[in-house]
């Protein structure tokens, strides 16, 4: 358990073969930015922001009106269909 991996450690240490080495395999490459990046960031921010504002639009500007697909078609009295 964690004592068998302290005294690992402890002999690691004081055990003068032991050598701390970062060799390409460990290293984490981060991307290289290219000239997609800004499209790549303005594109996301865009969507976001018309999300948020659209959202906000709706819920403020537009009031508590039913949705026009759940409106129910209101037909003049007299009239059962088109001429």
């Amino acid at each position: 358990g964690a004592a068998d991996f302290h005294a690992f450690l402890e002999q690691a240490r004081t055990d003068e073969r032991w050598q701390l080495r970062f060799t390409e395999g460990l290293l984490v490459l981060v991307p290289m930015p290219d000239f997609s990046m800004p499209f790549n960031v303005i594109a996301l921010s865009s969507t976001a922001l018309t999300f948020f504002f659209g959202s906000l639009f709706r819920l403020t500007a537009a009031g508590r009106v039913p949705h026009w697909v759940l409106k129910k078609e209101e037909q003049p009295a007299g009239r059962k269909g088109f001429r």
